[in-house]
């Protein structure tokens, strides 16, 4: 497991000596103060930060202190035994999650792990350039997405394939309030159109034709969590009446005399354009109008070739770290052919594309330049212009032969038609059809 560095802020030494046994193996640094955190912050690249919420003379001012600019590591409150008012304090105040005394390492290593990886999603996220429409434009990118994460209300998240959609919502879920509940993903392109609902919503026993029994949907499997809704433009309109009335009235709908009470919050993603749909009447004005209450929309990377050096050195980087590979650098000219490559398949295919390189151990060589077909191993279709295939020499022959063969026996039949097909010991309309395919049309050729 690779080392995480927290920064760890407690006048009390003996909970520095617990937490530094707790997290033995990874590189951990010790201040008093929240204010020496700050500037230990502004210095280094920290994973998390644990702070001693009892010592503190006012723990909320500090955790304001730590996270005034919205980009720093998430907070991790460590509070007193059975002091879950302080504990809903911190998080109220912004902490990532609490601690309770006396320490278990488990939980120290579990929720220190959680809230490293948390923070490293949205660093990832912020690599797809997203932009959040809804929310505050004066903030950081970064605390835009904490505060989005932070809030329950539901995400509309639009790209293309391979922009990040499924990273940005899972960035939302695990650093958000419900992270501890479930998340639960639904592809609705991937269903076909008569499961779509039933696999949805569920229903109770003897709700329709041959339910012998409860089945659960997914909506009611996210309960306390956050449900994943990707393609939701396929959704049929029944079923976005369903879940418009789910969120408006937070109840599920089972059967016509069944209902649950239903807490979860809704992310929902479409590559279609909802708007035209809505022309269409293919999607309902009203569940549009919730779900777009905050919008991410994550740009494809054609329109932002100025990042593919950074993110190809970047993955680069990554690659070689994950596959125990030496040193792979690559010169400006190949850059530059990697950066005019339209890359349909976005961020997903330029991270393959260079992960095969990696395992490969290419070095492209810097006085000749690869084709852009050589480097991502894709042929491109160009102009979306269908390529003719090559003939098939056997086919050719026989088809010649054939062509010949009908031609003689016209000739011997004196161009008798009917003669001819009794001859070859074919129909008259095969004959027909085969002068036709043959472009044997004038009496010329067989007289």
């Amino acid at each position: 497991m690779e080392r995480i560095q927290v920064l760890i802020i407690t006048e009390d030494l003996n909970l520095k000596d617990e937490l530094w046994d707790a997290l033995r193996g990874n590189e951990l640094t010790h201040v008093l103060t929240a204010g020496e955190a700050r500037e230990r912050i502004e210095q280094g690249q920290f994973g998390a930060v644990m702070l001693d919420w009892g010592v503190s003379r006012d723990p909320a001012q500090d955790i304001k202190l730590l996270s005034a600019k919205g980009t720093e590591p998430p907070v991790v409150a460590v509070v007193g035994e059975g002091a879950m008012d302080f504990a809903s304090a911190a998080i109220t105040a912004g902490a990532f999650d609490y601690i309770l005394k006396p320490l278990e390492t488990p939980r120290v290593l579990a929720t220190t792990l959680k809230a490293v990886e948390a923070g490293g999603l949205l660093r990832q996220v912020l690599l797809l350039k997203p932009r959040i429409i809804g929310m505050g434009e004066s903030l950081p990118e970064l605390a835009a997405l904490k505060e989005l994460a932070r809030q329950d209300v539901p995400v509309m998240i639009r790209g293309e394939p391979g922009t990040g959609v499924d990273l940005v919502a899972r960035a939302l879920h695990f650093n958000g309030l419900r992270r501890d509940g479930p998340f639960v993903s639904v592809d609705c392109a991937a269903l076909p159109p008569n499961l779509l609902e039933s696999e949805l919503f569920g229903f109770e026993k003897g709700a329709v034709a041959g339910a012998l029994i409860r089945k659960t949907g997914h909506t009611e499997l996210a309960e306390g969590g956050t449900l994943f809704l990707q393609g939701i433009g396929t959704l049929s309109l029944h079923s976005q009446q369903r879940l418009s009335r789910a969120l408006i009235d937070r109840e599920l709908e089972l059967g016509p005399d069944s209902s649950v009470t239903w807490n979860s919050r809704l992310i929902a993603s479409s590559e279609l354009n909802v708007e035209e749909l809505i022309k269409s009447r293919m999607f309902r004005e009203d569940l549009h109008r919730i779900l777009s209450e905050v919008t991410v929309l994550l740009p494809p990377l054609r329109e932002r070739k100025e990042d593919i050096p950074m993110l190809v050195n970047l993955y680069l980087e990554t690659y070689r770290r994950m596959h125990k590979r030496g040193p792979i650098v690559f010169s400006e000219t190949i850059l530059k052919r990697l950066s005019e490559n339209p890359w349909p398949g976005n961020l997903r295919e330029l991270q393959k594309t260079i992960e095969r390189y990696v395992i490969a151990g290419a070095m492209p060589q810097t006085t000749q330049i690869p084709s852009i077909e050589e480097v991502t191993g894709i042929q491109p279709v160009r102009n979306h212009a269908k390529v003719p295939p090559k003939p098939n020499p056997l086919k050719e022959a026989s088809r010649v032969a054939e062509r010949e063969a009908i031609i003689k026996t016209l000739k011997e039949c004196g161009g008798n038609k009917r003669m001819a097909a009794r001859t070859l010991r074919i129909s008259y309309k095969t004959l027909f059809n085969k002068l036709h395919q043959f472009n044997i049309t004038t009496k010329k050729e067989y007289e």
